[in-house]
């Protein structure tokens, strides 16, 4: 129902907000729960939100957080990230590049995407590491930013000079 109303309404921006919000609790209880969000089109519904109002921090840090909850399912991380949650955050970064908490939610999430994804080709070539590098000069006193950036650089790093 969330989702389906969420595609409906994905010019209403307290639409997309609340909807992602209630995606991201209801992605927090279990596996079962996540695959239930993904299954109804709840993925495709927060994507959508988000390039609909890919202006709004706030709606781009209630999509990023909602997604980062779908991917506590290791085996959803693929196929939200083939899905286009990777270019999602992405954009958001590239749109928001001085919001604190788009910055921390998308290094947040792209950390989560490093480590479970087995395309780190896929995530290297994306643009993430000049990406994460500019977010960590720009946020240089956020320790949460700081670390997941150093995480990000250091595991795409390492596969680029493993190929």
């Amino acid at each position: 129902l969330v989702s389906s109303a969420m595609l409906k309404e994905s010019q209403h921006l307290g639409m997309v907000q609340a909807g992602c919000e209630l995606l991201m609790e209801i992605s927090k209880c279990s596996d079962s729960a996540r695959k239930d969000v993904t299954d109804s089109g709840g993925s495709k519904a927060i994507l959508a939100g988000m390039k609909a109002h890919l202006s709004s921090d706030a709606a781009q840090v209630a999509g990023t957080k909602a997604l980062y909850f779908l991917c506590e399912s290791e085996g959803l991380v693929q196929s939200l990230c083939d899905e286009g949650s990777l270019s999602a955050v992405i954009a958001s970064m590239q749109t928001h590049p001085g919001c604190l908490e788009v910055n921390i939610e998308g290094c947040r999430l792209i950390q989560r995407f490093c480590k479970i994804c087995n395309d780190k080709k896929q995530l290297s070539e994306s643009g993430v590491i000049p990406l994460v590098t500019e977010a960590r000069g720009k946020h240089k006193m956020d320790y949460i930013i700081q670390t997941y950036g150093a995480d990000i650089l250091a595991t795409l790093q390492s596969e680029i000079a493993t190929n």
